[in-house]
């Protein structure tokens, strides 16, 4: 191979070839974080687990440097400067000649939007991580006596990281596999809101007269926690499906009372005839404007969206499809992004029986009537059980200003080589697409959710359940809501009785949808 003048790489990769793009210029970049973890830890190179902290780290870079890359690539293409013959041969030419050089010649000096933001990166997760890692040590004997996990580093056989979207700061969560096949979460915020579900399920339960709710265990730590993880298994027989939605409409009134949001597919399990939250920090959810509706939960389907990824969805016919953004000629020295059809595959929060998800068609009228009924009696029981609205009042609130999904899509785009010509450039370019999406955002609200974004990670707001306030990293938007989340609750508490048919009449018809 010509064209180059570097040396090619012969060392054994930390990561399979298959599953990135530039997988030798991801390892090369992955390596040096590898090798100071495993000194720090040497019992991790000893149990093998260098492949999986690669994979990690490469996770986190891959978002960042795709983009610029595949552009280089091409204009090294159309310049003449990579000299295999084939289209594959061009790619791992390109490939490897970035792993030998550093990347701060290649690309960093050209792209200055990036900066040292693939390093920030790096040093975050190698932060986070050591963090986990102590606090796993030191938390093994509370573990295994409070979630009867038995746990320790010499267990660690593997680990899903950033299983959710990174929060400020560059907190993921994880899914930490042991030899002895179970699973543990571990989630680098506060889980007071899970715990305080696990105590409020039983109570409300016992005033409805049936286990209508079910949590994961939780063990709260303060500025993190461990939680069971909850397997999606079968129900047995029909009964359990019908179960299964009745416990649905169950959640759906509770969180309609609450106030909760983001209750989609994804943080809802469906673990036999019981479907389990498994995100309570959106529990109850401050309005500033409008009303609470059952849409705004998440559970329930809206009508025209391309997938449907409501708790309450359908699952989709074989054939169906939305609309997303897809690498083409992985491999291959024309490597591009395109916006193509793909498949929806789920999550579903759907009972499983006899190999089959099984739809809410059918069962509309099963989730609409445990949702009035139960809807009935949580108002009752919320206005005459002290216990019930004093729980619920310490409960912590992670506040969604904006969609996450939207600050994904900033920041992705922010990341497009066009926007990364300069810092300035980068930073004015998502500052137009947060100022495009509305001008109510206080000043100081919205510099935050730039610096935040221009970072890399999500940004995040927070409030408590008797507050007016909102607070965002080091500051505080006095009086940002018109009330307080629990006189927001106590209103629809007053008027469930009153509203109950007609917010019944709204499920059934986006059930029918």
């Amino acid at each position: 191979m010509t064209g180059f003048e570097f040396r090619p790489l012969y060392s054994p990769m930390l990561l399979h070839s298959d599953d990135f793009l530039f997988p030798r210029t991801l390892d090369s970049l992955a390596t040096g974080c590898v090798m100071g973890i495993c000194a720090q830890w040497p019992l991790l190179w000893k149990n093998g687990n260098q492949n999986m902290l690669a994979r990690a780290i490469a996770r986190r870079l891959a978002p960042v440097l795709n983009m610029a890359l595949a552009v280089e690539m091409a204009e090294a293409r159309e310049n003449g400067l990579l000299k295999a013959d084939t289209p594959e041969g061009r790619y791992h030419e390109f490939d490897e000649m970035l792993a030998s050089r550093r990347l701060q010649d290649v690309l960093l000096d050209k792209y200055k939007g990036l900066s040292s933001l693939p390093w920030s990166v790096v040093s975050d997760w190698s932060f986070e991580f050591d963090a986990m890692l102590r606090r796993l040590r030191n938390d093994a004997t509370d573990i295994g006596d409070c979630l009867g996990i038995p746990c320790g580093l010499g267990g660690l056989a593997g680990m899903e990281a950033d299983c959710a979207d990174l929060h400020e700061g560059g907190a993921g969560v994880c899914m930490l596999h042991f030899h002895d096949g179970k699973r543990l979460v571990y989630k680098p915020r506060p889980m007071a809101a899970d715990v305080l579900f696990a105590r409020l399920a039983p109570q409300l339960n016992a005033e409805l007269g049936w286990q209508a709710y079910q949590g994961p265990a939780t063990l709260d730590m303060g500025p993190y926690g461990w939680q069971q993880f909850i397997e999606r298994t079968p129900c047995e027989n029909m009964e359990d499906v019908r179960l299964f939605f009745q416990r649905q409409g169950a959640n759906l009134a509770l969180v309609y009372l609450l106030g909760g949001v983001d209750f989609h597919a994804e943080n809802m399990v469906p673990s036999e005839s019981f479907p389990v939250p498994v995100d309570l920090e959106t529990a109850m959810q401050p309005l500033r404007t409008g009303v609470h509706t059952l849409r705004r939960s998440g559970m329930v389907p809206v009508p025209g969206r391309d997938y449907d990824y409501s708790a309450l969805g359908c699952a989709p016919a074989p054939d169906g499809s939305f609309k997303g953004f897809v690498w083409r000629d992985r491999g291959r020295d024309s490597l591009h992004m395109e916006l193509a059809e793909l498949p929806c595959t789920g999550p579903y929060c759907l009972p499983f029986l006899d190999g089959e998800h099984v739809p809410v068609c059918g069962f509309e009228m099963t989730v609409a009537a445990s949702f009035a009924r139960t809807l009935k009696t949580l108002a009752q029981a919320f206005e005459t059980n002290r216990d019930l609205m004093d729980t619920v009042a310490e409960m912590p609130i992670r506040f969604i200003h904006r969609p996450t999904l939207v600050y994904q899509e900033i920041l992705t785009a922010s990341l497009h080589p066009e926007n990364l010509r300069s810092m300035e450039g980068r930073r004015e370019f998502i500052e137009t697409q947060l100022g495009l999406l509305g001008p109510e955002t206080p000043a100081q609200l919205f510099g935050h959710e730039a610096d935040t974004l221009e970072e890399g990670y999500i940004p995040t707001c927070h409030t408590r359940a008797d507050s007016r306030d909102l607070w965002f990293g080091a500051a505080i938007e006095d009086d940002f809501f018109p009330a307080t989340t629990l006189d927001q609750i106590r209103v629809r508490v007053r008027e469930a009785p009153v509203s109950c048919g007609r917010l019944r009449q709204s499920l059934l018809a986006s059930l029918g949808s």
